[in-house]
């Protein structure tokens, strides 16, 4: 197989679930991101639709690409792998009908793209204790997030690097403010007051008061179940499932349009942030390759915290056990609750909830403790054990979840997508080299 044939075999199963970064990173030598993205914005009918020129977006995917430093884990692959999770995430819970038009999906998708442009590999806490150049630059307020849009949006000011150049003037400002919007939600300190926002938002009940295994629907959610077990009890008189509901069923309609803007971009938000943490949910030894690169990126700042003579900040101590060792907890307090609240709001997402659980009881095993159970088959037609994918070519509003259709059938080929591959791997890198300041704004 040649090397296009592998790149176009792997970005055909970007609408699955199950998804491997890593291997699409070998694949396009090392251009998972702009591979991945160019994709998928085409494949969404986005170039033709803002009159994009392929290769001016071509170009600022590799400028961002090249942007991204070689940390263990906040690099380009992990961009990579949260640009494709949040395109599941977005066409699964079907947020593209109703909460994202199609400037909308080409800022959600730019948002991951970007959402840790120029990351140097340390906290924000670590950056505000040493009074570091963005730390004193955005006052210790999220300085990374800060840094990761006003970086990229500052590639941006380059005429040959514009991609938006079509845009309106007003398109442009609504486009800022959501992938502003979005990446500044992903900084963990604000964690907690946009889960409970949004669990209020949505009037959902606290995590602590639900099965970790089995969503609770929100209000539009119980509209839904109600119709299913309706439509059930006159059909056949046979008393319904709830569960099968919830996992099946619920899928034949997407969400009601959001109530305001608040709400809109607060699940945008959220989306966003599931899809920053998805390899937890990934299986389970690619979630131990991601997790193994997050504790050398976290002991590489314990290093140097101690080589300055800081206390080292919990877990990234070598000396001492690390994040893998913490695994319970942080699906307990923070990824749990977190998806929990996704997929019950937006019902298309149970089958990340489930990849969670099943990697969380993995974790307890290992600490020796119980499993918490998974309702036994009751996953979504997208589900990584199905092997079935999620529709989303075109843009539309219309489109649903495709049950039993192959992920390479929902994106056929066609004269617009198939040179994609040829442009991103042939054009020259002189032509795409990052001049010295432009991760710097």
């Amino acid at each position: 197989m040649s090397v296009i044939d592998e790149v176009e075999r792997l970005l055909a199963g970007a609408d699955r679930w199950q998804f491997n970064s890593w291997a699409l990173q070998d694949a396009t030598q090392g251009h998972a991101l702009s591979a991945l993205g160019f994709y998928l914005i085409q494949k969404a009918g986005l170039i033709k639709a803002f009159q994009i020129k392929p290769v001016t977006l071509a170009r600022v995917l590799r400028q961002v690409e090249a942007g991204y430093l070689d940390n263990p884990y906040h690099n380009a692959v992990h961009a990579a792998d949260v640009l494709q999770t949040l395109h599941v995430i977005i066409h699964a819970t079907q947020l593209h009908v109703h909460y994202l038009d199609r400037l909308g999906l080409l800022a959600a998708y730019y948002a991951a793209i970007v959402h840790d442009y120029g990351h140097p590999g340390m906290t924000n806490d670590f950056l505000v204790a040493i009074s570091d150049p963005l730390a004193v630059r955005y006052n210790d307020r999220s300085p990374l997030e800060n840094h990761h849009c006003a970086a990229s949006f500052g590639l941006l000011q380059r005429p040959e690097l514009d991609f938006l150049a079509p845009l309106s003037k007003a398109e442009r400002s609504n486009f800022r403010k959501q992938v502003i919007e979005m990446v500044l939600a992903t900084d963990m300190k604000q964690h907690f007051s946009i889960l409970s926002h949004f669990n209020t938002v949505h009037r959902l009940a606290a995590y602590s008061q639900a099965s970790p295994a089995t969503p609770s629907p929100c209000k539009h959610g119980r509209r839904m179940l109600r119709r299913t077990v309706s439509h059930a009890l006159s059909s056949n008189d046979i008393t319904p499932d709830p569960t099968s509901a919830v996992f099946g069923l619920y899928w034949s309609e997407p969400p009601p349009k959001p109530v305001d803007e608040t709400e809109r971009l607060l699940s945008l938000q959220v989306a966003l942030k599931a899809a920053d943490i998805g390899h937890l949910g990934e299986e389970l030894e690619v979630h131990k390759r991601w997790l193994g690169v997050l504790e050398e990126e976290f002991f590489r700042q314990g290093d140097r915290e101690r080589e300055m003579g800081h206390s080292i900040s919990p877990l990234f101590d070598r000396a001492k056990q690390g994040v893998s060792k913490s695994q319970v907890g942080f699906y307990d307090f923070v990824a749990l609750p977190l998806v929990h609240a996704l997929s019950s709001a937006f019902p298309g997402a149970h089958q990340l909830m489930n990849d969670f659980v099943r990697n969380y009881n993995h974790w307890r095993q290992v600490d020796g403790q119980l499993p918490v159970l998974i309702p036994s088959g009751k996953v979504g037609v997208t589900g990584r054990r199905s092997g079935q994918a999620v529709s989303s070519a075109g843009t539309g509003g219309a489109n649903a979840i495709s049950a039993g259709v192959p992920a390479a059938a929902s994106m056929p080929r066609n004269s617009e997508q198939g040179g994609l591959s040829n442009l991103l791997l042939s054009v020259p890198d002189d032509a795409l080299e990052l001049r010295e300041n432009d991760a710097n704004v």
